[in-house]
């Protein structure tokens, strides 16, 4: 019975919402993904249930539920967030070190999956589904975990896309030419400025070249006449 309403919950609502609504303050644990139920089931086995908020909507637990199950509150690890995971290692002199593993449960090539297939406040928060406040999941299966408020536990946030050359402490060279241009370019304007007086400047000494070239030419010649002379 439990897994036809799960399951009708689920299907209700399985395609996204288009229009940009007002998130739910809570929602049923029937209305999670049967993986995301299944991660919360395995997680509360090991928790022990809290004080809840009670500003969220209760419900009325059953004849054979006492009241001091209702209301409660448990944290369980996001499982679309990278996880630490702890370890001890035994060292050479049997002392023990404390070493941590990585796990991602959900990857992010199923998270979108998920989020193709239910709406997104029905799946934790993470850069795939970016829900600032994401609703608390109240659970409604029958035991211990009755009316269990959950929330989703880690922090995460929108990858910046800052580009191929943000942060590089060394840009690409790239050619030598196109590394010099810059400054043969300043030279070439500063030449181009100047380029009247460097004007003047070469038609004078191209004056005064000219003459002396002259006089050592007549000069030469005449060398040449009086030995032909002798």
């Amino acid at each position: 019975m439990n897994a036809t309403r799960r399951l009708l919950a689920a299907t209700s609502t399985s395609l996204p919402e288009t229009g940009v609504a007002e998130l739910p303050k809570s929602i049923s644990s029937a209305q999670l993904p049967r993986s995301i139920f299944k991660y919360v089931t395995s997680h509360l086995r090991t928790r022990t249930p809290e004080q809840g908020d009670p500003s969220l909507p209760q419900i009325t637990a059953p004849s054979h539920v006492s009241s001091s199950t209702a209301a409660r509150h448990v944290s369980v690890p996001n499982p679309f967030l990278l996880q630490k995971l702890p370890f001890l290692v035994e060292r050479v002199d049997g002392t023990f070190s404390e070493m941590n593993r990585y796990k991602l449960h959900i990857n992010k090539r199923q998270q979108k999956k998920l989020l193709s297939k239910h709406s997104n406040h029905h799946l934790p928060p993470s850069s795939v589904n970016p829900i600032q406040s994401p609703p608390k999941v109240i659970w409604h299966r029958k035991g211990e975990h009755f009316q269990t408020e959950i929330s989703w536990e880690g922090d995460w946030a929108v990858k910046e896309n800052k580009g191929l050359y943000a942060g590089r402490k060394v840009m690409f060279k790239g050619h030598k030419r196109a590394r010099e241009r810059p400054e043969k370019k300043t030279v070439t304007e500063e030449r181009v400025k100047d380029m009247p007086r460097r004007v003047d400047e070469w038609r004078a000494v191209s004056r005064i070249s000219a003459v002396l070239c002259l006089v050592s030419t007549l000069t030469l010649s005449r060398r040449k006449g009086r030995r032909n002379r002798v």
